[in-house]
């Protein structure tokens, strides 16, 4: 019976790129954590914070203050909608999973879907403190926050600056979404700027969870988070392995396929044409 093709896997494959689960042939790297473990953490979590958004959502309707139920509303919404990237995020790192590119160099598709809810994240949440210091600063008006509380509504105004400054950095800076891997090293997007390496500057490469590290010459290091990688962390990290122990494979990067196919063994595949 043929594998059903998720959402997701249609969505990409409209876009040019290759989903297929694989196993690696010659396994270095331990398995962690395990998908259930991260499925179990973040079920746990989406619980946690569905009753408090639930608690906080009830209450901004309860009051009768307008500008306080305005900024609890706010606050409740930008939580729902983190919740929402972080399950777009888990749901990315399914284990034995690979999208890539069509055409070479070898490239491991982004996951961006969750960088969309992040950002509306952040602005319901910078949007909460704006409310919380116009209160303050507008005559009429009862104080949202007290004296006490003020500092909480600045850390409102600077977490919602981080949620949206992260995902407009990473959507907005030039070169490959994902990771590509050439035959002259690997190439990133970090915070606004094009990260590139060198193979020949690599000494190294060590899986931290999702936290891809590259050790280079002198002991220093460059580090790449594989959960903005539409793609099981674990082949990823074998498949980069692979091409810096064995640099005269590296012409084989021009072709995705049968650069996988040096390193991992297809299973099923799960999208086909574009």
């Amino acid at each position: 019976m043929g594998r059903r093709v998720s959402a997701f896997s249609q969505l990409v494959a409209t876009s040019g790129t290759i989903a297929q689960r694989y196993r690696v042939r010659k396994a270095t790297f331990e398995r962690a954590p395990r998908a259930r473990f991260v499925a179990a953490k973040a079920a746990l979590l989406s619980f946690a914070g569905g009753a408090i958004v639930a608690a906080i959502a009830w209450f901004a309707f309860a009051v009768d203050d307008l500008w306080l139920g305005s900024f609890l509303l706010c606050i409740a919404v930008s939580l729902l909608l983190l919740l929402c990237s972080i399950w777009f995020g888990v749901a990315a790192l399914r284990v034995s999973r690979v999208v890539v590119g069509r055409e070479g160099p070898l490239r491991f598709a982004a996951n961006i879907g969750f960088l969309w809810p992040m950002l509306g994240s952040g602005v319901f949440m910078m949007a909460a403190g704006v409310l919380g210091v116009l209160s303050r600063l507008l005559p009429g008006i009862e104080p949202i926050a007290s004296n006490r509380i003020t500092g909480g509504v600045i850390a409102l105004l600077v977490i919602g600056c981080v949620l949206v400054l992260d995902p407009v950095l990473r959507l907005c800076t030039p070169g490959p979404r994902g990771l590509r891997l050439g035959v002259d090293g690997l190439e990133w997007r970090s915070w606004g700027r094009l990260r590139q390496i060198r193979w020949d500057q690599m000494q190294g490469a060590a899986l931290t969870r999702s936290m891809l590290r590259l050790e280079t010459e002198g002991g220093a290091f460059a580090q790449t988070n594989l959960l903005y990688v539409s793609a099981d962390p674990v082949l990823v990290a074998e498949t980069v392995r692979y091409f810096l122990a064995a640099p005269s494979t590296r012409q084989s990067l021009h072709d995705p396929r049968a650069a996988l196919a040096l390193v991992l063994v297809p299973e099923a595949t799960t999208s086909a044409a574009r």
